[in-house]
């Protein structure tokens, strides 16, 4: 068996495994670092004092199962799974870890712009990465993630970020990616995205004094930017936070095995008003900006200036 750690944020998730290519995705692809915040990943020989395990075995014969008790998971595959789709299987397991201390993954980009955190949000493919890396190369934001950051709600800090950033090959701005060639790194096995480094690494914590929520939209129609009130912004952040905690292994193993959710009614109801009382304390805008590329960083650059 092959055995690695993984930490994010403080917390370990031990990690055995009997395909070697597995263990090796995880020690060396840019996939995992660029998904899970503050990864880190080593080697070991024993799986000890760590916070969750998660143990897999594939066997070519026999049925495949799936049991958890507590902390740890025990999965048999009849099948080979990609290594790629084992980093979505350990994020959910990492969200409840985070949760326990009140710090949340958000999925979305997030940079610094004149001390102002700005959160990009929204569905695959509406910019989030493009939008970011934008700001960080070409306007000097401090980037934190392209994907996923960790934000302690009650005490109003972003907690990690990563230090790269992904962008599809079919980004809206070609000329930008080319420009980045002396970043780039090599690619991930599983992805047709490609990885860069970063200008400048973040320094955590990060304190939050106000902020700025983004939902962009590419268009060619002229620029439209519409407010997002306080209610609709508490919902689309627990659904964004909580759209990772309740996924399955089941939606990315090759079996569809089953298991339940990482989430339960309390915590959601703690989460809920976590993210109530964040929207209190800072100043911070909620908006859906539709407008072409330039328009909608320009936009972010003005409103910012303002806040």
């Amino acid at each position: 068996m092959y055995r690695v750690c993984i930490k994010s944020c403080g917390f370990t998730v031990g990690f055995e495994t009997s395909d070697h290519e597995v263990v090796d995705y995880l020690l060396n692809d840019p996939l995992p670092i660029n998904h899970i915040p503050d990864y880190q990943v080593s080697n070991e020989e024993t799986l000890e004092n760590v916070d969750f395990i998660f143990k897999h075995t594939y066997k070519a014969s026999g049925k495949s199962s799936l049991v958890q008790i507590g902390n740890e998971i025990s999965l048999i595959s009849s099948s080979k799974i990609p290594p790629g789709q084992f980093v979505f299987a350990l994020l959910p397991i990492f969200e409840s870890l985070y949760e326990t201390r009140n710090i949340y993954g958000l999925h979305s980009a997030l940079v610094i712009l004149n001390d102002c955190p700005v959160f990009i949000l929204g569905d695959t493919k509406t910019g989030k990465s493009t939008i970011s890396s934008i700001l960080h190369f070409q306007y000097g934001a401090t980037m934190i993630s392209d994907e996923r950051s960790l934000i302690d709600f009650l005490k109003c800090e972003i907690k990690e970020g990563s230090t790269i950033l992904s962008l599809r090959e079919s980004s809206v701005c070609n000329s930008h990616t080319e420009s980045l060639s002396k970043y780039r790194l090599p690619p991930s096995r599983s992805t047709g995205k490609s990885y860069y480094s970063l200008k400048t690494q973040a320094k955590y914590p990060i304190k939050i004094n106000k902020a700025l929520f983004v939902f962009p939209h590419f268009g060619e129609i002229n620029l439209t930017v519409e407010p997002i009130n306080d209610f609709i912004l508490t919902y689309m952040l627990y659904e964004n936070i909580t759209s990772t905690i309740r996924s399955c292994i089941s939606v990315f193993v090759a079996d569809c095995l089953g298991i339940q959710s990482q989430d339960n009614e309390q915590l959601s109801s703690i989460r809920i008003n976590n993210i109530k009382k964040f929207l209190t304390r800072p100043t911070h805008k909620g908006l859906d900006i539709t407008g072409n590329l330039d328009a909608i960083c320009e936009t972010i650059i003005k409103v910012v200036s303002t806040l």
